[in-house]
């Protein structure tokens, strides 16, 4: 079975869209098995640690010095779709913005330095394809 969204390519930028969740966020780290922060957004388990993604300030932060804004790709693309990512990816690297990729079963959310957040989105903007 397929997963519900889009997977053509023109028809996702076609669509592109993004907006960005209010407030900063922050990356944590845990070894396994400590709790998870009461707060805590997303969680990448990667086995000999665990990533949390937290709002700024929060208990949990601990004064990370890596800020970020979080911007969601509005368009609703499949699991299975293929392209998406790396247009983003293209067009950030051509304007030196870094970011960090969260996959949800929706949207995929976009992690950047938070003095960058308005040129990411504007860079998003720009792969906005009529055809």
């Amino acid at each position: 079975m397929i997963a519900p969204g889009e997977t053509d390519l023109a028809a996702m930028l076609a669509a592109i869209d993004v907006v960005r969740r209010p407030g900063e966020f922050v990356y944590v780290v845990r070894a396994p098995g400590e709790p998870a922060p009461p707060d805590a957004l997303a969680t990448i388990d990667e086995a000999a640690s665990v990533s949390y993604v937290v709002p700024a300030g929060s208990p949990a932060d601990m004064g990370a010095r890596y800020r970020a804004a979080w911007l969601t790709v509005t368009v609703q693309s499949s699991l299975h779709a293929v392209g998406l990512v790396a247009e983003i990816s293209t067009a950030f690297a051509a304007a030196r913005i870094p970011c960090n990729v969260l996959a949800g079963f929706y949207h995929d959310h976009l992690l950047v330095p938070t003095e960058h957040a308005e040129r990411a989105m504007t860079v998003v903007r720009s792969l906005r394809r009529h055809d």
